[in-house]
C-alpha cells in the first residue's frame, strides 16, 4: 500500500472513531458560566419557582403524584412508597430537578448559544443526579437497613472507600480494585495502530477485493480466498504494525 493511500486512510479512521473533532470533556469554568447563564433569566426562573412552591406545598399535604421515571432504580425500595418521610424526600428531590431542568430548558429555547445551553443540561444532570437522597445515608432507607443488618460495617466500609478514593483516585469513585487488571494477564497491549475499518464482503469470488489485496501486502489479519465466504463479522479493523 503507498504511502499516501495509508495516509488517507488513517485519516478516515480517525474521522470515523470520533466525528472529526477533537474529543474533550467540558470544564468545570465553562459549565458553571452556562449555569449562571440560564440562571440568569429572570422570566424563566421565575416561573419555574412558582411552580416549584406550588408542588412543594402538594407534596407537604400529601396530595403530590410526582413518581420518578419507570427504570429509575434508586427508588425501588419500599419505603420510598410506605414511608409519608422517604415518599416526601423523594418527591421534593424530584420536584426540585424537574424545576432546574425546566430553567435548563428554557435557555435552548431562547436562542441562546446551542454549545451554552448544552453544556448548562449537562451541568444540570450533574448536580441533579449529586443531589439525589440516596447519596446520603440518612436519607437512603436502602443503605440505613444494610447499616442495621451489618451492624454498621457497611458504613465501615463506604468511609474507608472513600477515604481510598480521595488519596488514590482523585476523588472519583473507583470502578475495580486497584491491580484487578494485569498486563499479559487480563489485558492484552500490542504495538499497532489502527489504520482503516472497512465492511467485508459476504464472498470473494475475484480474488481482487480489498481483503486480497490486503493478503497480497502481507497484511497478518484474517483474509479471505477466491470463493471464500468472509468471516462471520459485522465490520472488520484491518490493522498495520506500527
Amino acid at each position: 500500500m503507498s504511502s499516501p493511500e495509508a495516509t488517507a486512510r488513517a485519516s478516515e479512521a480517525a474521522a470515523s472513531l470520533n466525528g472529526g473533532e477533537a474529543v474533550a470533556g467540558p470544564s468545570a469554568g465553562d459549565m458553571a458560566s452556562a449555569m449562571i447563564a440560564a440562571l440568569a433569566q429572570g422570566e424563566a426562573v421565575t416561573m419555574a419557582s412558582g411552580r416549584l412552591a406550588v408542588e412543594l406545598a402538594r407534596i407537604a399535604l400529601g396530595r403530590s403524584a410526582l413518581e420518578p421515571a419507570k427504570g429509575d432504580r434508586r427508588f425501588t425500595d419500599p419505603a420510598w412508597t410506605a414511608s409519608p418521610v422517604f415518599r416526601r424526600i423523594k418527591q421534593g428531590y424530584l420536584a426540585s430537578a424537574q424545576a432546574l431542568n425546566s430553567v435548563v430548558d428554557a435557555l435552548g429555547d431562547s436562542g441562546a448559544d446551542p454549545r451554552q445551553a448544552e453544556l448548562a443540561r449537562f451541568a444540570a444532570n450533574v448536580v441533579v443526579s449529586a443531589a439525589a437522597p440516596t447519596n446520603v445515608l440518612a436519607a437512603n432507607p436502602a443503605a440505613i437497613k444494610r447499616a442495621f443488618d451489618t451492624g454498621g460495617l457497611s458504613v465501615l466500609r463506604g468511609v474507608r472507600n472513600f477515604a481510598s478514593d480521595l488519596r488514590y483516585n482523585g476523588g472519583m469513585p473507583s470502578m475495580a480494585p486497584a491491580g484487578a487488571f494485569e498486563v499479559g494477564r487480563d489485558l492484552a497491549v500490542s504495538r499497532r495502530s489502527c489504520c482503516s475499518t472497512r465492511r467485508p464482503p459476504r464472498r470473494c469470488t475475484s480474488g481482487r477485493c480489498w481483503w486480497c489485496r490486503r493478503r497480497s501486502a502481507g497484511s497478518t489479519s484474517s483474509t479471505c480466498a477466491p470463493g471464500a465466504a468472509s468471516p462471520s463479522i459485522a465490520r472488520a479493523t484491518a490493522c498495520r504494525r506500527s
